[in-house]
């Protein structure tokens, strides 16, 4: 087989794996919504809702076979107008720390003008559904930080 052949042959069969390796897609953050309802008026940045996550212990949280950091805290801002919150969140079943992946939860708590309410909830977080719900979601039991 000649040179011009054998590439021919090399370019056929990596243009071939393109679509594979395309099909599997990144992995990305779910989409995180919920709304805070009968609060009356809010003035802007005073509502929000502060996801932290537990379970890495000292290792560094990564999304399972890529390089992207976790963040360990995010806060989520309600809208002062509707309520509304949103944002992106990582699921924790793509979540990596150190070798262990989907051991992670997030604890939330409310926040009203900078000041945490009432005790966390926890909540584990899928890959499917795309859309997490604050509002309809079922929480977890709080495990150790």
């Amino acid at each position: 087989m000649g040179r011009k052949a054998f590439y021919i042959i090399l370019a056929g069969l990596i243009l071939s794996l393109v679509p594979a390796a395309k099909a599997q897609g990144p992995v990305s953050p779910n989409t995180l919504t919920g709304q805070f309802v009968g609060i009356g008026n809010v003035t802007t940045n005073s509502l929000a809702l502060q996801f932290m996550l537990s379970g890495c212990g000292a290792n560094l949280p990564t999304i399972n076979g890529n390089y992207v950091l976790v963040p360990t805290q995010v806060n989520y801002y309600a809208d002062p107008a509707t309520g509304i919150v949103s944002g992106l969140i990582w699921p924790n079943d793509k979540i990596t720390c150190g070798t262990v992946t989907g051991a992670t939860q997030y604890r939330m708590v409310m926040i009203l003008n900078n000041i945490p309410q009432g005790p966390p909830v926890c909540y584990s977080i899928p890959s499917t559904p795309s859309v997490f719900n604050v509002n309809t979601a079922a929480t977890v039991q709080c495990a150790g930080t």
